[in-house]
């Protein structure tokens, strides 16, 4: 990982693998899904480890620092909101699973709902899910429109605010619903499980399963913000920003400082002109490169 691990240092990670009775009903019970079936998504409560790859560099991209506040949530700094640790689901879901009334479960990490839904679905049913049953929250919202990224790859990279997503037979999901609520947890019914349309294309089985199996409605409008308002570096992070004018009359060693802290979110002013008592002053090209009106 570029910039997280120095020469001679390591990470020491652990792992868990759980073991299943053979009288016990193992998930996903994918012979027992059929067409109709409703998809559950619990509620996530950020970005669960996964994407920071990419979050760095979106962050690097707009000269926010780990100790600046954050953007979505500037009551936080970015480093308090990424070391968030992930919501863990098992002390809601371990007494619903024991009860047969849920056919599948998926955790929802890296690669998002497109990637990790299809892992529990049988070859000849795919997830129909509609994006705009429930809100994109924020540090989402922020991230797609800040670093330019499409719908297309946020819900191949990142959970979109859904942390794990069920599968129920139609009759169950009142008490599956009923749970949830009794655990507090914000859920939503985010789409059905189905047969896919009939293709004239011949494809191989591996390919049916590895191929076309979650279909996304309403994909570009839930990440549309016209009617929500999502902080942003200018209405976050910058508002009553003090204009400062620099005076130079050299190479601008210090100016350039000034500019470079003044980029950062965090920071409560703007450098908006640049002023030389001496013509041939180096600093004012430098200026200029920054993008800053220069006068003599």
């Amino acid at each position: 990982m570029p910039g997280l691990y120095a020469r001679g240092e390591f990470e020491l990670a652990g792992f868990a693998v759980g073991a299943v009775e053979r009288s016990q009903i193992a998930l996903p019970a994918k012979q027992r899904m059929e067409n109709g079936d409703v998809i559950i998504g619990i509620a996530s409560n950020g970005f669960h480890s996964n994407g920071y790859s990419l979050i760095k560099s979106v962050l690097e991209s707009q000269n926010i620092e780990l100790n600046d506040p954050c953007p979505w949530n500037p009551q936080q700094t970015v480093a308090i909101n990424l070391l968030l640790p992930t919501k863990i689901y098992v002390n809601t879901l371990l007494e619903l699973l024991r009860s047969g009334r849920v056919k599948g479960a998926a955790h929802i990490t890296g690669g998002g709902l497109v990637d990790n839904i299809p892992r529990i679905l049988p070859s000849d049913l795919i997830a129909k899910i509609d994006m705009s049953t429930w809100p994109i929250p924020d540090e989402f919202l922020w991230l797609a429109s800040a670093g330019s990224i499409s719908a297309s790859e946020m819900v191949n990279v990142f959970n979109c605010g859904i942390g794990m997503v069920l599968i129920v037979g139609r009759k169950d999901v009142p008490y599956v619903e009923a749970h949830l609520q009794s655990r507090s947890e914000r859920f939503f019914k985010i789409g059905i499980v189905e047969k896919p349309k009939t293709d004239s294309t011949e494809k191989s089985e591996s390919e049916q399963v590895d191929h076309n199996k979650v279909e996304l409605e309403n994909l570009e409008v839930a990440f549309q913000q016209e009617n929500k308002v999502v902080p942003t570096l200018s209405n976050a992070n910058h508002v009553n920003r003090k204009r400062v004018a620099i005076l130079i009359s050299g190479s601008g060693s210090n100016m350039l400082s000034l500019i470079h802290s003044s980029k950062k979110a965090a920071s409560v002013y703007e450098i908006v002109l640049v002023i030389s008592n001496v013509e041939t002053a180096s600093g004012l090209l430098k200026a200029e490169e920054e993008d800053i009106e220069t006068s003599v």
